[in-house]
């Protein structure tokens, strides 16, 4: 017995099983296997169907649109690439869990043999995992899925306890009750060394083919318990249940606690840049129950980000601490507010106050794109214009019509639908987002230190000769192909580009992106802070169905030609206002200039707002010019606030003119301008600097609870499917139930 499972005809070496996981693999003594010889050439064991039909019980997985045809044992991807694993991530997206209604794994396989079916895990109630196929190769356990997709059978004796109730199983503890496909059913739980095995098995999974560790959710964010329907789901990428596919199916059961799965794969996954000075006091005992969390603990260095990774990883504990972010942002600073600054100007991202020299880490795994670190003696008066761009391209779950998906008939686990050419890839819905992480520290490239991109872009010992420094009065980009020696001049550096994703230079969330630089305010003082930003362009839209994301995320207000950055949004700005507060009965129409001062604006936000109408800021997608476009008029921003101006400035002077008297604010203003249409061209954005902002600590919580949700089958819709027409739920239900080849209890029909 080893460690690693096998992929592709060999251990994979890169992530191992834990030691105390026992494996049997079908290349080790005593193993199970569905190959009927091994050696020079891997053959299938056929067997009998309940036709009398000869059927082999395993077959090589096929590749759509492609002639050659990989042979059993894993052998012969490399004929699709040199490296098999990247072959196999162009079908394999999937992982399908089971319960096995059987005494034991042994039985199990026995049983699909004798079915001619056939699966590549199982996993005992004492943790034990037996890999009887190789990976790479298509088992049928999932019709349709069966190309795509990984089997897994968890051993559970699978009683529907409500139909049989002495069903009995030695330290077995029974579920809650939970209605499936519309039946009702309470089952054994599953073991903690099954929990332990699965979740270490899903890990190798995750890694070697890139599957996405996401279950498909309902709009709540909870597991969906029905047919996936939109999109089908044979294209979706994560893992599915047997009743994600088939209407009749029930398994793995209501015992299944999928959130254990899903927050075992969570670590390090996503990270909150840094913890806000004040959030200790802003954590109330309910927040966190059953969790301690001390002011210590949240400033430890070491001890604060561990901390945080083990909150974040249940929606539980995520959403409460996630929440306290952001009353400590509005409560305790001063400004830094989403998605209105304190100059009644769009504020595209937060302010996260922490003493000087905090390190800051990503929100998410993403490429680095462009970055701006120069020592802190080249900042400009106002504060540090240092920053680091990474790029994210997150996998969703393709749209597709309701009503297009499942199709509408059982779907049997030989299933093979798409024929011999194997079935479609699914297609991409790659969402492109970007986070931004403002105002970091100075750097010197001499040194090395904590910074992990200081370190990767260090002044070489020998270096070339330099480069002349930038000479105009903002932020530029250098022509040139070494964008480390630019970087180190004083440039910005374009990273990773969009045509060679080999050349990615990728960023986890445990490494240093910089440090907590600063930001002088009104009155001169520098405040420790860093502006961390989410955004994307309107290309969003087209991959993530917002209608499902109402808990975190939803459409807010366009201001596409609010040059100025002057929010002038109604549906924004009247809750600030006491006149014209949320019993206004008609709505007023957007304002056309200035109407709140910054006290009032520091003032709503600290204490005079509704909760409710916080949230809803929060959770607004807001289209506006960004702040660091060149396509910013800084001088109408400037003029908006002088009253001066308002009452007879206005009738002297056009306000293109006036840039004099503003000299020295614009020289300060251009040092922080990066997002020009050349930059826009190498990240991938589209140009003219209309960004889409999200609050980052509500598109963080999307993105753990939310970024899976689908649309699933109705009860009727699945009764339709299964009669061939419309027929009433009393009429229908006892035909979905029909169906006890998995052992399962006949159910109990909730109308």
């Amino acid at each position: 017995m080893g460690r690693h499972l096998i992929i592709a005809g060999a251990p994979y070496l890169k992530v191992a099983l834990p030691e105390r996981i026992r494996l049997t693999t079908f290349q080790d003594p005593g193993g199970f296997s569905f190959y009927a010889s091994q050696g020079a050439s891997f053959l299938p064991i056929v067997g009998t169907n309940e036709f009398g039909e000869q059927q082999e019980v395993l077959s090589a997985r096929t590749v759509p649109g492609r002639n050659v045809r990989p042979s059993l044992g894993g052998q012969g991807w490399t004929q699709l690439d040199p490296d098999p694993l990247v072959a196999l991530r162009s079908v394999v997206h999937a992982v399908v869990l089971h319960h096995d209604g059987c005494f034991s794994s042994s039985a199990c396989y026995r049983v699909l043999v004798a079915r001619c079916l056939s699966t590549h895990l199982m996993i005992d109630r004492d943790g034990h995992v037996y890999q009887a196929a190789d990976l790479a190769d298509r088992t049928y356990h999932a019709g349709p899925l069966n190309n795509v997709a990984v089997g897994i059978d968890l051993n559970n004796r699978a009683h529907n306890l409500l139909s049989e109730p002495h069903a009995e199983l030695d330290g077995g503890v029974p579920s809650g009750i939970r209605t499936i496909n519309g039946g009702s059913f309470r089952s054994w739980n599953y073991t903690d060394a099954q929990y332990e095995s699965l979740i270490a098995v899903l890990r190798v999974i995750v890694d070697a083919f890139g599957i996405e560790p996401v279950f498909p959710m309902d709009e709540q964010g909870s597991i969906l318990y029905s047919v996936v329907d939109s999109p089908p789901p044979e294209q979706f990428k994560g893992f599915l249940c047997h009743w994600h596919i088939t209407p009749q199916k029930w398994d793995p059961g209501p015992g299944l606690d999928w959130e254990t799965i899903l927050a075992g794969l969570r670590s390090n996954a996503a990270m909150v840049p840094l913890l806000p000075a004040g959030l200790a006091q802003e954590l109330e005992s309910t927040d966190l129950p059953g969790v301690r969390v001390t002011a210590a603990d949240l400033a430890d260095a070491r001890r604060g980000p561990s901390l945080v990774d083990d909150l974040l990883r249940r929606e539980s504990t995520a959403v409460p601490l996630l929440d306290a972010i952001c009353r400590t942002i509005e409560r305790r600073q001063s400004g830094g507010f989403y998605p209105v600054g304190v100059n009644q100007t769009w504020h595209g991202g937060i302010h996260l106050e922490a003493p000087a020299g905090t390190p800051v880490r990503p929100l998410l795994k993403g490429e680095l794109v462009a970055a701006h670190l120069a020592p802190a003696d080249a900042h400009p008066g106002v504060g540090s214009n240092n920053f680091v761009l990474l790029r994210h391209r997150i996998p969703l779950p393709p749209r597709a019509a309701p009503g297009a998906g499942a199709p509408c008939r059982f779907l049997e686990d030989r299933d093979d639908p798409a024929g011999p050419e194997g079935t479609a890839r699914a297609p991409d819905g790659i969402l492109t987002v970007y986070s931004l992480y403002m105002h970091l520290d100075g750097v010197d490239f001499d040194r090395a230190s904590d910074n992990a991109l200081v370190n990767r872009f260090l002044a070489p010992a020998d270096p070339s000769p330099a480069l002349e420094p930038p000479r105009g009065p903002g932020l530029e980009v250098y022509p040139g192909a070494d964008q480390g020696a630019a970087l180190r001049a004083g440039y910005v550096g374009l990273f990773s580009p969009l045509d060679a994703p080999g050349a990615a230079i990728e960023v986890g969330t445990s490494e240093i992106l910089g440090h907590v630089g600063g930001l002088r305010d009104a009155d001169g003082e520098m405040r420790p802070l860093v502006h961390v930003e989410v955004f994307a362009d309107d290309s969003y839209l087209e991959v993530m169905e917002m209608a499902l994301y109402g808990r975190f995320l939803r459409i807010g207000p366009r201001d596409p030609d609010a040059r100025d950055l002057v929010v002038r949004s109604a549906s924004v700005l009247s809750p600030m206002l006491p006149s014209l507060g949320r019993k206004r009965r008609v709505r007023p129409p957007d304002f056309g200039d200035k109407v709140l001062t910054a006290e009032r604006i520091r003032d709503y936000y600290q204490g005079d707002a509704d909760p409710e109408d916080l949230d809803l800021l929060r959770s607004l997608v807001v289209e506006h010019v960004s702040e660091w476009s060149d396509q910013v008029q800084w001088v109408r921003t400037l003029l908006a606030d002088q009253a001066w101006w308002k009452r007879q400035g206005s009738r002297l002077l056009a306000p293109e003119r006036m840039g004099w008297v503003f000299a020295r604010e614009l020289a300060d203003g251009l040092k922080f301008v990066w997002l020009t249409d050349e930059v826009c061209d190498w990240i991938g954005l589209k140009r003219g600097g209309l960004v889409h902002t999200f609050h980052p600590l509500r598109f963080l919580a999307w993105w753990m609870f939310l970024r899976s949700a689908v649309r699933a089958k109705s009860l009727d819709q699945i009764l339709r499917c299964v009669k061939g027409q419309p027929v009433s739920l009393l009429e229908g239900v006892s035909e979905v139930l029909g169906d006890r080849l998995d052992l399962g209890g006949p159910g109990q029909w909730e109308p």
